[in-house]
């Protein structure tokens, strides 16, 4: 496989990680908004002695249950745009954030042969 299809082939994968990732941040909040709607739900039905639980009332009648899956998309969303620019800093920038150290011109390679 020569050069060009490498390159092709990590595009798309790419593409396709970009994809999860966005999927993933999407269930997040979904998944925030649920939970944090069964909690108001639980709180009200203790208060009203048993009344039917309705998903969408309580999300109408809690504010906080949409301003927090909004909440939890912006830290996801400035975190995310943070780690891209530091990766465009360049490979010297995120080898050194890994803990890499430059190598010498004065040391020589391990050598592989047996005396």
């Amino acid at each position: 496989m020569n050069f060009f299809e490498q390159q092709h082939l990590a595009r798309q994968q790419t593409r396709r990680l970009v994809w999860l990732f966005a999927l993933a941040v999407i269930g997040v909040v979904v998944a925030v908004d649920i939970v944090l709607v069964l909690i108001f739900a639980a709180s009200e039905l203790k208060a009203t002695d048993g009344q039917v639980f309705s998903f969408w009332g309580a999300l109408r009648d809690h504010p906080t249950a949409i301003m927090a899956p909004r909440c939890s998309f912006l830290v996801i969303t400035i975190a995310s745009i943070g780690k891209t620019a530091s990766l465009r800093s360049g490979g010297k920038a995120v080898a050194s954030s890994m803990g890499a150290t430059q190598v010498g011109s004065g040391v020589e390679p391990a050598s592989s042969s047996a005396s």
